[in-house]
């Protein structure tokens, strides 16, 4: 008897503890690095936009992120006019 309650709790603990692990494996790659949901603010209009809606633009060897294509195509005129 004591046996077959010794095995009982034994894998009530295993599936406590697997249980435990298996939370943070569950969350994709974007979820744990909190990817999908961080924001950038657009240099020109000064609004925050999420990355993944962004327009990327690489300038000057700096990767930039703007609400639209209009702010986008603005600094990158502000740009070439400063330089």
């Amino acid at each position: 008897m004591r046996l077959i309650i010794i095995a009982v709790l034994l894998y009530l603990l295993y599936r406590v503890v697997k249980n435990y692990l298996s939370r943070g494996s569950s969350m994709t790659h974007h979820e744990r690095t909190g990817e999908i949901n961080d924001m950038v603010q657009d240099p020109v209009c000064k609004t925050f936009v999420r990355v993944k809606d962004a327009e990327k633009r690489s300038i000057g060897g700096h990767t930039y992120y703007f609400c639209s294509k209009e702010c986008a195509e603005r600094f990158e005129i502000q740009e070439k006019s400063n330089g």
